[in-house]
């Protein structure tokens, strides 16, 4: 899979102890024995039938890096891998190109999903529609990625009300601009940059790849929540907030990094910077081992990391001890819908 570096994605926290007399910050509610189980169970069930990304049929078709119709525009600066993320490009370039018929085409239609394709169209017939679309980045998810972005229980229910025997999750970067009509009108989704991701699957009646849902940040695993975000902030570094802070490079020179700001609410004496690690037997993000430690931290000394952000599987996070003596660990991730960055809960 491409790499694929959306504008923004949540952000999470891992590894340190010794805070020194903490304000104790209410603690996000821990999942019930039975809804792991639940969400265990929806995931194996998920994994039965999602599709080797490896072996899906290859894209063969010509395209423009650089589509031009009347006053809409659609800059494509990815190349497309597999026929999968052509449609989901063809979604946004048979608006431009205004290909109706092609366009309601790519959708399942057993779905509520079409019925927004079609009030997608029928808005852009009436004039409001966008004027510019910007594909940053298209790629698609491995069965192991799935569960370090989707809460397993929500993507199961749209496979199974959309009776999909195979299918596969497309992740996409992209920015947008509307028209005056359009923005008239009161979109859902204001013009900006936003990660987005579709289901797209067969059903036993069709053997074509269709597109079924489609999602953003507000549908990704429950412990991606600013809920999570109870004891530190976490914000893109300044030159202010460098100046006096605990600074630590993670990863070699390159166009990718961000200085990453992580401030704690109270003093802390040690926050361990983490890596994280892809676990085959939980089929969930795990800890890794500890690679900076920051010492005496407070609100005016925070901790500054320079790192590349994550695609779709978090790679970095911080950890700490409670007042309790209890490790706390967090990932750091990229909000694909307004860029910021979040901190979020693991199970470590």
């Amino acid at each position: 899979m491409k790499r694929f570096y959306p504008l923004l994605i949540c952000c999470l926290l891992l590894c340190a102890c010794g805070q020194t007399n903490p304000t104790s910050p209410a603690s996000p509610q821990e999942p019930s024995a039975q809804e792991e189980t639940n969400a265990n169970d929806a995931l194996t069930q998920i994994l039965a039938q999602y599709a080797d990304t490896d072996h899906l049929p290859a894209f063969t078709g010509e395209y423009a890096a650089k589509t031009v119709n009347a006053d809409k525009t659609i800059v494509l600066k990815d190349t497309i891998e597999n026929d999968l993320e052509w449609k989901v490009y063809a979604s946004y370039l048979y608006l431009v190109t205004e290909q109706w018929d092609d366009y309601l085409l790519l959708a399942n239609k057993s779905g509520a999903f079409h019925d927004a394709f079609v009030n997608t169209q029928e808005d852009a017939k009436e004039g409001r529609y966008m004027t510019s679309y910007t594909i940053h980045a298209l790629g698609t998810l491995t069965a192991k990625e799935i569960n370090a972005v989707f809460a397993p229980d929500i993507l199961l229910r749209d496979i199974q009300q959309n009776a999909l025997t195979e299918y596969a999750v497309v992740s996409l970067d992209i920015d947008w601009v509307s028209n005056e009509a359009r923005l008239a009108a009161g979109p859902q989704l204001d013009d900006g940059r936003y990660t987005r991701y579709y289901l797209l699957g067969k059903t036993a009646d069709s053997d074509a790849w269709l597109l079924s849902e489609v999602y953003w940040e507000d549908f990704l695993t429950p412990t991606q929540t600013a809920a999570d975000q109870v004891a530190f902030t976490i914000d893109f570094a300044t030159d202010e907030t460098t100046e006096h802070a605990v600074c630590y490079q993670a990863e070699e020179d390159s166009p990718y990094l961000n200085a990453v700001c992580i401030t704690p609410a109270v003093p802390l004496d040690e926050l361990s910077f983490v890596s994280l690690l892809w676990d085959d037997a939980s089929a969930n993000v795990a800890l890794g081992e500890t690679v900076f430690t920051a010492k005496d931290l407070s609100p005016s000394r925070p901790f500054v990391v320079k790192m590349t952000l994550p695609e779709t599987i978090p790679a970095w996070g911080i950890s700490f001890c409670d007042e309790s003596g209890n490790t706390k660990v967090y990932a750091i991730l990229q909000s694909g819908k307004d860029g910021s960055l979040l901190l979020s809960a693991i199970d470590a």
